[in-house]
């Protein structure tokens, strides 16, 4: 029985540990915040096939970094880029706060794909990362400016005139982050930004990145397999299944609905 106990207890303390790293990231999901993202009743579905997403309803606020989780084929990548304006919804309605208006140089909404190689473009890194910017309308002098502070944000002065196909996997998808965020977008979403990197390197550029979105009052939308990825970074979750929205909650609440896994 003192063994049964033993084992509760730690559990216990394992589970409220968790919790209380998680109360300052859970905080900013409860108070009122300005909304960026609504959607309202929305589905999607391809012409002649079962719905992919189904009357999914939502509202995302500035300074929110949210974890996008479910099965494969829930349709989290679908709804990733139903929010990039990269889809049109069957029905429903999304909507994006526009009241700040952007600068020159400027974008609304970043996106990075599972597959970076699909993004990328340019000759070096520098270049992709001046890229956006660049056809945004950013002066010379400022998109010099914009790419160093980019390029030694994330670690990349040492191979930023390099071809971005001569690197590794995980440096290309860092490489892709960073030129989204060289737009200073005001949601960016990622499609399991996992892919390609180790653990050391995924948390460094996670730190990073998150460290920027919550500094600049920036979303982040991130969808991940990832629990611990989840558990360390997000303040609040979105659970898909079967393409409907079957949790929505700050992160203390997501520890209290899966308590079992983390005990």
């Amino acid at each position: 029985l003192r063994n049964g106990q033993l084992t509760e207890e730690k559990s216990t303390r394992k589970l409220q540990s968790k919790k209380a790293q998680a109360w300052k990231r859970s905080a900013i999901h409860i108070q009122n915040r300005k909304n960026l993202l609504k959607m309202t009743n929305t589905s999607f579905n391809h012409e002649g096939n079962p719905r992919i997403l189904e009357d999914i309803s939502l509202q995302i606020g500035y300074g929110e970094i949210v974890a996008l989780m479910g099965q494969n084929g829930s349709g989290k990548t679908t709804l990733l880029m139903l929010m990039a304006k990269l889809l049109r919804p069957t029905s429903g309605e999304i909507t994006l706060d526009d009241c700040g208006a952007k600068r020159k140089g400027e974008g609304k909404i970043g996106f990075v794909s599972q597959n970076s190689d699909l993004v990328l473009q340019a000759q070096t890194v520098e270049d992709e990362i001046k890229f956006g910017p660049l056809n945004f309308g950013l002066k010379h002098h400022l998109l010099e400016k914009r790419s160093n502070e980019i390029a030694d944000m994330f670690k990349m002065s040492s191979y930023k005139n390099d071809h971005p196909y001569a690197l590794s996997g995980g440096q290309r998808q860092r490489v892709a982050i960073a030129a989204n965020l060289s737009l200073n977008p005001d949601l960016l979403l990622l499609d399991e930004p996992t892919t390609g990197q180790d653990t050391d390197y995924l948390n460094t550029t996670m730190q990073i990145l998150c460290h920027k979105i919550s500094n600049d009052n920036k979303t982040l939308i991130f969808s991940s397999h990832n629990v611990g990825l989840v558990l360390r970074y997000a303040d609040r979750v979105l659970i898909l299944n079967r393409g409907k929205l079957a949790f929505d909650g700050s992160i203390n609440k997501f520890i209290d609905s899966h308590a079992s896994t983390f005990t």
